[in-house]
């Protein structure tokens, strides 16, 4: 989920489906049958990186093949073929946002604020980085923290009963 804030307020929100794509690509496509089982996944983060900067590259559909080429050549090992779908379509999501708030002209002019589990926010803290976008990591509890106060302000307002 992408939130952008202007001067305190929520001004613009959008959705990927980043996730559940990588769940099915993993599971139920024929770069499944390259990589091994999802018990004996691995993070490799070099793999992640090539597939963050991957990316950069083409569009989504086209580059998306080249986890299956690398897999059939033997240009990456199978254990490291799920990182780097997962670098792919992370750093496909991030272009995309990245685009589209500067079509929207709010641009990305502070930080990107990254609020989710550690395993997450530090595949986007690594895909941000190599894309140059700034980054901050709020200590935690910063997501029950927000709709805490957002159950607050929207009671107080009586927008919620």
């Amino acid at each position: 989920k992408w939130a952008v804030l202007q001067e305190g307020a929520i001004t613009g929100f959008r959705s990927y489906m980043t996730g559940e794509v990588y769940a099915l690509l993993r599971q139920h496509s024929i770069l499944a049958r390259l990589m091994p089982s999802t018990q004996e996944e691995a993070w490799v983060e070099g793999a992640f990186v090539q597939g963050v900067r991957t990316s950069k590259e083409g569009p989504l559909m086209s580059t998306l093949f080249s986890a299956r080429t690398l897999g059939l050549v033997d240009r990456l090992p199978s254990e490291a073929l799920p990182s780097y779908l997962s670098g792919l379509l992370i750093g496909h999501e991030m272009n995309a946002q990245v685009t589209a708030e500067a079509d929207m002209q709010t641009d990305l002019k502070g930080p990107l604020i990254l609020v989710g589990s550690p395993e997450l926010t530090l595949r986007y803290r690594i895909a941000a980085e190599d894309l140059g976008v700034q980054v901050v990591e709020p200590a935690g509890h910063a997501a029950a923290t927000g709709l805490w106060r957002l159950a607050q302000t929207l009671t107080s307002t009586g927008r919620v009963r």
